[in-house]
């Protein structure tokens, strides 16, 4: 039975001025606008002139109904108060200009968004491309594009300087989370200028895998005011590998300033390799006060080989306040090699603060060498007091022909010695004692204390028990500052001991079975890498550089064998776990260490080496 319009009840037709939500998600609309469902071909007229007119709604659901274009009609009678439109799900191709005032105003809105979620088909260009960049450029955060659309867009827009409509930097950041590599490089390809410092920073915080050391040298070449002290830092926290010395280099040629303490301990702490020594001195000369304390402790726990003695005597001259104590202690622990007697002299004229017995006993550790006869006395004049018991033992273990009487007779005229550090004297270098003549025996004496006590030991250093001397200096993990994230690394396993071997042709192998197990937690983004140093002797005159090969190696957190790990003289460092995707534990346990490729080695020498296990800022070693 037909009914006659007028019998309809008339309220049917009145307004609902008041309505805020309308939910029409899942109705199949867009079959009915393409006549499929049509019941006599005005549905659609209908729906859009009279269901889609309001200027109360605020909130608009078209989720799901198939639609697959959004024409020049469909939201034209919805008022400028729309702040929320779901379009979600729609699979939507194309969007009519038209609609772009309905876009921005929900965009631009407090708390507004508009969902284009499931449209990944959209053709981004002319029109559409118009409709979503004044979204974008209105609001931006608040419009949801799938990744292939933001990428789409990015290339289209973007890329090209010319591309009309521009998308603004707010809108860029808004897709920048979503943004590939390859969209990135393309843009700081062909419109650098695009990529602004708001930009870089969100980039560098929330998609830093988008970004590659390639991409970011180019930036700096064409954009550097793109780049700053913070997305540095940034960057080197979550993409490691994204910085390396070509980055830093061109940093520095083009955007000095952005190279900061901060932004240079994030770089030592996290992207190995990127310094080399002749950055760092590039660093003194154009940035000197990025060369402070804290990142020379970075750079000696994170790339200490980017150290060496002509670096660290520039810092010495032209940058003093840069070492202190515990810059000179990280510098010993990272890299002993770059402090020799010359560069610690010159820290004792220069930077007297350094000279401590803490950070003097790390020299010694590290490098005795650097701590002769004539730099201990010529400290002792001016620091006696950071020349103690341990200092000495140190020194007495690690190069005891250092200790003679005419360095004793010295260490006591500059008040440096008392009974602790005679003791110490007398069992390690008795030597150092017996030689001194009966005058300067007195002096030592009176100079110690004067007790019987401190005679009988300056008379009869061989009766010294062993158990009354100090013991030496043990290294501690460096610790780099400026890290709020944890991570630990713990080596188990003792010594490393070879023995003595006779080797007779390039194929020996000596093989020892000491078993390591290093084991500890890396935070996300942080990398653990395995290095070894030259092997040497104490006196550092002899050295070579063998192949090892930790085998037997087994995952033990995930009960699975793993490759065996080979340091060649090539390649010194390993890194195990790079750039963590995610916090995780690790607890690996090696077998056994076998050592090849002995060019360099002298017979009869005993030698030594270390191996380090670092973890970004947190390094342990163990030693042969």
């Amino acid at each position: 039975m037909r009914i006659a319009p007028y019998t309809w009840p008339q309220w049917l037709w009145f307004k609902l001025t008041n309505l805020k939500t309308l939910n029409l998600g899942g109705n199949r609309l867009g079959s009915d606008q393409q006549g499929s469902a049509a019941i006599d071909g005005s549905a659609y007229y209908l729906f859009r002139s009279n269901t889609l007119t309001s200027n109360s709604v605020t909130d608009l659901d078209l989720s799901n109904n198939d639609f697959t274009t959004l024409d020049g009609n469909i939201l034209s009678g919805i008022g400028s108060q729309i702040s929320a439109l779901n379009l979600g799900g729609n699979n939507i191709t194309s969007i009519d200009y038209n609609n772009g005032s309905v876009f921005s105003n929900a965009s631009k809105s407090d708390g507004g968004s508009v969902n284009l979620a499931g449209s990944e088909n959209l053709n981004v260009s002319g029109n559409t491309a118009y409709v979503i960049a004044s979204a974008l450029n209105s609001g931006g955060a608040s419009l949801t594009l799938d990744d292939k659309t933001a990428n789409d867009l990015a290339t289209n827009q973007l890329a090209s300087q010319s591309a009309w409509p521009g998308v603004s930097s707010a809108g860029f950041q808004s897709i920048a989370p979503q943004l590939s590599g390859s969209t990135v490089t393309t843009i700081v390809s062909q419109n650098a200028t695009a990529v602004t410092s708001n930009v870089l920073q969100t980039l560098a915080t929330t998609n830093a895998d988008a970004l590659s050391a390639n991409t970011l040298t180019s930036l700096a070449d064409k954009n550097a005011n793109a780049i700053t002290a913070d997305a540095l830092s940034s960057i080197a926290a979550n993409n490691a590998t994204a910085i390396d010395d070509k980055v830093v280099s061109s940093v520095l040629a083009n955007k000095p300033t952005a190279i900061t303490s901060d932004s240079l301990s994030a770089i030592a702490q996290n992207s190995a390799g990127a310094l080399t020594s002749n950055l760092v001195s590039s660093i003194l000369e154009k940035q000197p006060d990025a060369i402070t304390s804290d990142s020379l402790s970075a750079i000696a726990s994170g790339s200490a080989d980017a150290l060496s003695p002509a670096v660290v005597s520039q810092v010495v001259n032209s940058n003093p306040t840069a070492i202190t104590a515990d810059s000179l202690s990280a510098i010993a622990k990272g890299n002993g090699a770059a402090l020799n007697a010359d560069v610690l002299a010159t820290v004792a004229k220069t930077s007297p603060d350094a000279i401590t017995s803490t950070s003097l006993a790390a020299v010694a550790a590290n490098n005795a060498d650097a701590l002769d006869a004539t730099t201990l006395a010529t400290i002792a004049k001016t620091h006696p007091d950071a020349i103690d018991a341990t200092v000495i033992a140190t020194v007495a273990t690690q190069n005891p022909a250092t200790l003679t009487p005419d360095l004793v007779t010295k260490l006591a005229d500059a008040g440096a010695l008392d009974a602790t550090a005679l003791k110490t004297i007398a069992v390690n270098n008795p030597a150092a004692l017996t030689g001194l003549s009966d005058d300067d025996k007195e002096k030592v004496i009176a100079a110690a204390g004067g007790s019987d006590k401190v005679g009988d030991v300056v008379n009869n250093p061989t009766t010294v028990p062993n158990s009354e001397a100090a013991k030496p200096a043990t290294d501690t993990p460096v610790v780099a500052p400026q890290s709020d994230t944890q991570g630990s690394v713990a080596v188990s396993g003792g010594n490393i001991g070879f023995g003595q071997v006779n080797l007779g042709g390039t194929d020996d192998v000596i093989t020892s079975p000491t078993a390591i197990e290093v084991a500890g937690t890396i935070p996300k983004s942080w990398s653990l890498a395995v290095s070894a140093t030259a092997w040497q002797t104490a006196d550092g005159q002899h050295q070579f550089q063998p192949t090892l090969t930790f085998g037997t190696v087994q995952d033990k957190a995930n009960n699975k064998a793993l490759d065996a790990i080979q340091l060649t003289s090539d390649g010194r460092t390993k890194v195990l776990v790079g750039n963590a995707t995610a916090a995780q534990t690790f607890d690996v346990q090696m077998g056994s260490i076998q050592m090849t490729h002995f060019d360099g080695a002298v017979a009869g020498q005993a030698y030594t080496g270390t191996i380090n296990w670092q973890l970004s800022n947190t390094q342990s070693a163990t030693q042969q």
